[in-house]
C-alpha cells in the first residue's frame, strides 16, 4: 500500500498510472548489480546479477544463475468496482481496480531450464 501510495503522489495524473512491481524490481537487481560492479561493465554487471536477491513492498525476486531468468512470485487478479479492502486503489482514474485472486509462489511457477549458456571467458 505504501509503495502504491508513494507512487500516486509523484505520478499523480491518470494517464502516468501505470506501475508494475515486477517491473520495478527487475530495475532495482540491475541497480543493485551496478552497485556491487562497482562499474557499469556488461560484464562485471551480469555477474553481480546472477546473484541478485531484491525486495519491495512485501515482495521478493532473485535471479536464476543459470539462465539470467528472474524469478518472482505470481499474483492474479481481476478488475473490481474500487472499495473496501480488496480494491483499495483504482487504476487510471478508471473507479475500478485489481482485486487479487490467488498469489502463487516463485517456487509454484518458475519453468525448468534447459539452457545452455555460452559464458565469456573470466
Amino acid at each position: 500500500v505504501k509503495f502504491y501510495q508513494a507512487f500516486k503522489q509523484r505520478f499523480d495524473k491518470p494517464s502516468e498510472d501505470y506501475v508494475h512491481l515486477r517491473m520495478q524490481l527487475m530495475v532495482e537487481a540491475l541497480v543493485q548489480s551496478i552497485e556491487k560492479a562497482g562499474s557499469s561493465e556488461p560484464l562485471a554487471v551480469a555477474l553481480q546479477l546472477e546473484n541478485a536477491d531484491v525486495g519491495m513492498a512485501g515482495q521478493r525476486g532473485k535471479m536464476r544463475a543459470q539462465d539470467h531468468q528472474f524469478q518472482q512470485p505470481l499474483v492474479v487478479g481481476v478488475m473490481a468496482k474500487q472499495g473496501g479492502t480488496d480494491v483499495p486503489f483504482d487504476v487510471e482514474g478508471s473507479g475500478y481496480g485489481f482485486k487479487t485472486v490467488k498469489h502463487f509462489k516463485a517456487s509454484d511457477v518458475a519453468m525448468p531450464s534447459n539452457c545452455k549458456m555460452s559464458r565469456p571467458a573470466l
